[in-house]
């Protein structure tokens, strides 16, 4: 389970030749300056919660995800055809997923 962040516009550079390689220029500044509370390069890092805490701030479907090992049905999902940039976030520990 995951949130939007929004994201830094990238410039996409095409090599010439290769119209098919596209490579996108790096942000200035390391993802860790962008997310000063991620566990992404702490090698030690863990989020504890007690379960309670969880169960009161996470639906019945995104406590079974996160914490049962549980998966949401093929297709239904919030972010099924969500095709917005941004940056996804770990509903639980708020650390980047992917963008």
């Amino acid at each position: 389970m995951c949130r939007k962040q929004p994201q830094p516009e990238y410039e996409l550079l095409l090599q010439p030749k290769q119209l098919f390689r596209i490579q996108a220029k790096k942000p200035s500044s390391p993802i860790s300056s962008l997310f000063p509370g991620s566990c992404r390069d702490k090698k030690n890092c863990k989020v504890v919660f007690s379960q309670q805490e969880l169960r009161k701030r996470l639906t019945p479907l995104q406590y079974h995800v996160t914490q049962e090992k549980g998966t949401e049905s093929a297709f239904e999902g919030e972010y099924t055809h969500h095709k917005d940039p941004g940056i996804y976030k770990c509903i639980v520990c708020d650390t980047p997923l992917f963008k």
